[in-house]
């Protein structure tokens, strides 16, 4: 196989745990990892505790990642809030993280967008109606933007994406093996991944380095630094994304 010794670099949130390393691990590669995105919750968070107060009032909640699903509901979870109504979630991850707090998602897009969930939501689930929107900090506005003139959105930051701190050596060590041409690929799963990789690296330039990014809008981050994406997945999820490295290295067979 192609892929296997082939140095991935994952710049993923440390926290994350799914199939993308496995995947990739057996079929013979070496991952990598150099988190670029930390997540937080946001703790005293009096606005998220008002909503869920008054939770039932909502007739839907939407949720586009599944950090936002953790963090909502672990709140709940604490203050005894109970929810009832219809759960949107925007892709196949979001879905699942919903499943483990005990609910099922009300509707899921074919396409995991946040485009693709309004787009296919039928105009009786969006007229008129009240949604609420947990999100993160750098969450797009698109759900607002979109909705807001058909139904009431109202959005509460349950958690934040920041930059994690690094010390000059490591940093030094990371620029090291990028310029030596050490990697074979560098993938990135959000915008703001992307950004944080090179306020870190400042300075540093890519070449010679296949890129791999989770779905649209980190291809088009990828772009304002001129990275050259060669994966991109159909369905932006992590195992996919793992799925299409393979194949595109299979191909060089």
């Amino acid at each position: 196989m192609a892929i296997e010794g082939r140095h991935i670099l994952s710049t993923r949130a440390a926290e994350s745990n799914d199939e993308f390393e496995s995947v990739l691990i057996s079929h013979g590669a070496v991952v990598e990892c150099f988190p670029t995105i930390k997540i937080t919750r946001v703790e005293n968070n009096v606005k998220l505790d008002e909503e869920l107060n008054r939770i039932n009032s909502y007739d839907a909640l939407i949720f586009t990642s599944s950090n936002g699903v953790k963090c909502f509901f672990e709140r709940a979870k604490e203050l005894g809030a109970h929810y009832g109504n219809r759960i949107y979630a925007v892709g196949e991850k979001t879905g699942l993280a919903v499943k483990k707090y005990g609910f099922v998602p009300s509707f899921v897009p074919e396409n995991f967008s946040s485009e693709s969930l309004i787009d296919e939501l039928k105009p009786d689930d969006i007229e008129n109606k009240k949604f609420l929107f947990p999100k993160g900090n750098l969450s797009p506005d698109y759900i607002k933007n979109t909705l807001g003139s058909r139904a009431s959105v109202e959005e509460v930051i349950v958690y934040k994406t920041i930059c994690p701190e690094y010390s000059k050596q490591y940093i030094d060590w990371i620029k090291n093996i990028l310029c030596s041409g050490g990697l074979d690929c560098i993938t990135f799963f959000s915008p703001s991944a992307v950004h944080n990789f090179y306020g870190i690296l400042d300075g540093i330039e890519i070449k010679n380095t296949d890129i791999a990014v989770i779905g649209k809008t980190t291809l088009n981050k990828a772009k304002e630094h001129e990275l050259k994406v060669n994966i991109l997945p159909e369905k932006s999820t992590s195992e996919n994304l793992a799925k299409a490295i393979v194949k595109f290295y299979e191909k060089m067979n």
